[in-house]
């Protein structure tokens, strides 16, 4: 569209300019014929004697707006003069510088023309120049009349036709420039609703937009794959959700599934054990591992249900102190892991906002890694305040977690490769990640050859919000 209207401009402007010279050309054609007309008229009048005894009379006679006229009686070397539509008084005598007359005798010499032209008229010039109109010479014994266009004239026509040509051209290009200003801004709406969606599509927005396409084809283009990409990227957002959906109503059923048969399965053995002789220890040790099986099943049942839970559910939040949640899970511990230590130092006013069991679950699983795979180390729970958030932290100081597999713990059913004897559900961390990820905050690992410390950051909650 854009080069549309350089080509219309240009071809318009160059069809102005065409007329301009036209028109300059007829004005020329009209002062030439008017020449010739008075031409005629001059040829007859030189032959009369009223035009002899009457020179002033002859060049008024002939002289016109358009047309100047100069007679020069050659024997009395006067020179009657008429331009721009009037005589000039009283009649001049011209004799040529080389050729001065003595007493009583005609100048010789060439003829004479016009005196020249007034200061300031340097435009007649330039118009005279352009017309390139010979002067007519008629004599007749003694008399010279010469006939020539009126500079005068000729400017003010090339002033009109130049001005015309140069208002004609302005308005063109005025059109041109409102024709590119509109066309601009209609082209640039969909550049800024296509720049706009797609800062909002890296932003995480994944709402498809449809963009008008304007008429500039770039633009339209520009457009068109803007909507092809939204529309694919909603479409495996679609796919994705319905197959993240999909898994946890596989866990859910799974896991209420499994929950019946290892009951019973647990039953099974309990009867079993009842019925081995105190001295068969083979027997022991196969029931014995059949109890440890059977539990961590169960545990892994627990914790694909509770990530399900947590995935599928809402929850409404309460304000909730840090500290008891940690001296539960601290009672829970030394119940599970009996003889080893767990401390819990928290600031009173770390308080957040969160549902009380995700936050159980979540110190629960971070003491729990640590009590397994920290052996003999003490395990330190730690609540505070900082710039409006609230730190809470579990540390321990065993072994550590090598720095490859940093980036994968937070994954799920992934287990470290050093874990000695410990077989975990590759959950734990999982849930943990989840339970953050739920309430706005954040998780962040620091873990060196003698400490490991896992801190997770939940937002303060508001001054004067209840439990």
């Amino acid at each position: 569209m854009l080069r549309r209207i350089v080509v219309a401009v240009a071809l318009s402007a160059c069809i102005v300019v065409a007329g301009g010279a036209l028109a300059w050309r007829w004005h020329v054609g009209q002062v030439a014929s008017l020449l010739d007309a008075q031409s005629a008229t001059a040829q007859r009048l030189l032959g009369t004697a009223s035009a002899r005894n009457d020179p002033d009379g002859l060049v008024a006679a002939v002289g016109r707006n358009d047309v100047n006229a100069v007679v020069w009686n050659r024997a009395t070397g006067e020179r009657f003069v008429w331009r721009d539509g009037r005589a000039e008084t009283p009649p001049g005598r011209f004799f040529p510088t080389a050729h001065q007359p003595p007493p009583g005798v005609g100048p010789m010499g060439p003829a004479p023309g016009l005196p020249p032209p007034r200061a300031g008229l340097s435009f007649d010039l330039i118009a005279v120049e352009l017309a390139h109109l010979a002067p007519r010479r008629l004599e007749n014994g003694d008399l010279l009349l010469i006939l020539l266009p009126s500079a005068r004239a000729l400017s003010r026509w090339l002033l009109a036709d130049a001005g015309i040509c140069a208002a004609a051209l302005v308005l063109i290009a005025g059109a041109g420039l409102t024709a590119y200003a509109a066309i601009a801004r209609a082209a640039r709406v969909p550049l800024v609703r296509t720049t706009l969606a797609l800062e909002a599509l890296a932003g995480g927005d994944f709402t498809p937009q449809t963009i008008e396409a304007g008429d500039a084809p770039e633009i339209a283009r520009l457009a068109r794959a803007y909507n092809a990409a939204a529309a694919t990227v909603a479409r495996s957002i679609e796919e994705r959700q319905a197959a993240a959906a999909e898994f946890r109503r596989f866990l859910a059923d799974a896991g209420h599934e499994l929950r019946t048969p290892l009951t019973i399965v647990g039953g099974y053995v309990d009867v079993l054990s009842a019925k081995i002789a105190p001295n068969d220890s083979t027997s022991q040790r196969a029931i014995s591992g059949m109890h440890a099986e059977a539990a961590r099943m169960r545990g892994l049942v627990e914790k694909m249900l509770l990530l399900s839970r947590l995935e599928s559910t809402v929850a409404a939040p309460s304000v909730i102190d840090v500290g008891e949640v940690s001296e539960e899970v601290r009672e829970a511990m030394d119940a599970a892991f009996p003889g080893r230590q767990v401390t819990v130092r928290c600031d009173p006013a770390a308080r957040v906002a969160i549902d009380e069991d995700d936050l159980y679950e979540a110190e629960r699983n971070l003491v729990e890694n640590a009590l397994r795979y920290a052996p003999d180390s003490p395990v330190e729970i730690a609540a505070s305040v900082l710039d409006g958030r609230v730190l809470v932290s579990v540390a321990d100081r065993g072994p550590g977690i090598p720095p490859e597999e940093r980036e994968a713990i937070f994954q799920r059913f992934y287990r470290g490769k050093n874990r000695g004897d410990e077989e975990g559900s590759g959950l734990g961390l999982a849930i943990v990640a989840r339970v953050v990820e739920r309430w706005g905050g954040s998780i962040a690992l620091e873990s060196t050859g003698g400490e490991t410390r896992f801190t997770m950051t939940f937002p303060r909650p508001a001054q004067g919000a209840g439990a």
